[in-house]
């Protein structure tokens, strides 16, 4: 007996050091890829970068360019960049300590899970291995966007929700409610979150209904409460709730049709033969779901198989297949009625990438382990993964290397040794700077940059019809002519350099400079930096 039980001890011992070997290695990979040119930022980062900038100034969650209250993306990214920032950090830098940090607590997460519901190292490791290797992940966790946060909440709440459905325990409800709660304070659509908590405690629980109800009742609204007081928050500081742009554009068929690229893209490099994506794919959604049909319809007589809706692993795969519905069932939503930008992407499919993986790991494993001495079997998942694992880790190493030697983004090496930035950050500071490419001035140097007034309305003029200018065209330049005068401002005009290209609407530099009198501070071979000149 003392033999099994130090046996057992071992094998913990063991399992749990791979796994923390695994989770550090992936956090110093992505310590290591961002080294050079730290994490990329995106127009979305403005936001999560600007806001951490106001808190620790002391101005609250508003915007540093407009100054106005953020209501668009909630607060909980930014407050935990601005958390480290109060130590002299700046949040874009904080960014590439936070994500990494949650890219190795959301791998160690990720093979907890598998170890807890499939009682298998090997699976365990293999799923930890697969986060890594994930291009999702890596390009996730390489730029200043909330996403890993949001996947860490969510691998919480489903462990502790599974918990609480099996032990009934209150403290495993609240830890639920609280998770969602601040999955919706770090993303909108963690709303998900909650109607999956919700239908699992009503319809999911082995308890009476009057406790069902009573549960799921607290459960939303300790989870709704804080989301609640955002929106009270942003309805009387702004006027609006999440600034929808309470506008009818439903997603068209290129939407949906970009789902399979996207789920392909987990995995597979682009320049992979479609058809052998489509074959593996097609072959793993085959075994996955042939494996749920024969573990549901399994009677062994046993306790792990007599009742499969209240058996602890399948009810963790049904809260997985809940929030996959609710959550993509979001994105149409607000593709719907607040940003016809949305799109299937790898940024918003990434957490479906997560628990995609659970799902197919633990059904897999559930299925096929009676059969794992059958040298056909042992064949077929060697092959299988071999081919998979080749798969990601190439793919993978496509965004690792170019985060290691190019960087991404408005925060990529090409902008980080511009000539024209270098020679920015020299000149005397001015609070008033215009430019065509202002994103990457403002994340560099971390000054508010305002972008060149347009001359066509690009919403509703074609490309053709040129020569109806803006109403205000005029009156705006006067009114920036005056700003830049007295403020001693600047004009920052890169070139095709730095991939900027003059766009159609845009006032063409002859112009702005004769509107203007605009005078040469530095000429340089990515762009030009004027000032008004003096009478």
């Amino acid at each position: 007996m003392n033999h099994l039980k130090s046996s057992n001890s071992s094998h913990a011992f063991l399992s749990w050091s791979l796994l923390l070997a695994l989770s550090l290695a992936g956090m110093i990979l992505l310590f290591i890829c961002t080294s050079q040119w730290g994490v990329g930022a995106s127009v979305d980062s403005i936001a999560y970068i600007g806001g951490a900038r106001e808190i620790i100034k002391g101005n609250g969650y508003r915007s540093q360019i407009s100054g106005s209250p953020i209501t668009q993306w909630p607060p909980l990214f930014s407050a935990a960049l601005a958390l480290i920032g109060f130590s002299g950090i700046d949040p874009l830098d904080a960014a590439r300590i936070l994500n990494g940090v949650l890219f190795g607590l959301n791998i160690l997460l990720a093979g907890i899970i598998l170890k807890k519901y499939t009682n298998s190292t090997l699976t365990a490791i293999l799923g930890s291995f697969f986060m890594i290797a994930s291009h999702s992940m890596a390009l996730i966790h390489g730029m200043a966007w909330s996403e890993p946060l949001f996947i860490l909440w969510s691998l919480i709440i489903f462990l502790c929700l599974t918990q609480y459905l099996e032990t009934g325990s209150k403290v495993l409800l609240f830890a639920s409610a609280a998770g969602a709660a601040l999955a919706c304070l770090t993303r909108y659509v963690g709303i998900s979150l909650i109607a999956t908590g919700g239908i699992m405690i009503l319809f999911f629980n082995s308890g009476n209904w009057k406790k069902r109800f009573l549960d799921c009742s607290l459960f939303l609204a300790v989870s709704f409460l804080p989301l609640g007081l955002w929106f009270a928050r942003n309805r009387l500081s702004a006027g609006n709730l999440t600034h929808m742009d309470h506008q009818f554009h439903p997603p068209t068929w290129n939407f949906f049709a970009s789902l399979f690229p996207t789920v392909t893209a987990w995995i597979f490099p682009p320049l992979w033969p479609e058809f052998l994506k489509n074959a593996v794919l097609i072959t793993v959604a085959g075994l996955t779901f042939a494996g749920l049909i024969v573990n549901r319809s399994k009677k062994t007589g046993g306790a792990d198989n007599s009742n499969w809706l209240t058996n602890p692993p399948f009810r963790f795969c049904l809260s997985l297949v809940f929030f996959g519905i609710f959550y993509f069932g979001m994105l149409i939503f607000h593709r719907t009625f607040a940003d016809v930008d949305i799109k299937v992407s790898l940024r918003y499919m990434s957490p479906l990438y997560v628990t995609s993986l659970l799902f197919v790991l633990i059904i897999l494993q559930r299925w096929l382990n009676p059969y794992r001495q059958h040298l056909a079997v042992k064949g077929l998942l060697f092959c299988l993964v071999t081919l998979l694992g080749f798969a990601s880790v190439a793919n993978a190493y496509l965004h690792y290397s170019k985060l290691y030697y190019k960087g991404t983004q408005y925060t990529s090496r090409k902008w980080r040794i511009a000539e024209t930035m270098t020679k920015l950050k020299t000149l005397p500071p001015s609070p008033v700077i215009y430019s065509n490419a202002p994103t990457p001035i403002y994340f560099l140097l971390g000054q508010p940059v305002k972008r060149l007034p347009k001359k066509f309305d690009d919403e509703h003029v074609t490309k053709i019809q040129t020569d109806k200018p803006t109403t205000d065209y005029l009156e705006r330049l006067s009114a920036m002519k005056v700003k830049l005068a007295s403020k001693k401002g600047y004009i920052v005009l890169f070139n095709s350099k730095v991939s900027v290209k003059q766009k159609w609407f845009e006032i063409p530099p002859e112009e702005l400079k004769e509107r203007l009198s605009l005078a040469p501070v530095a000429e340089l071979k990515d762009g030009v930096i004027y000032q008004v000149a003096q009478t």
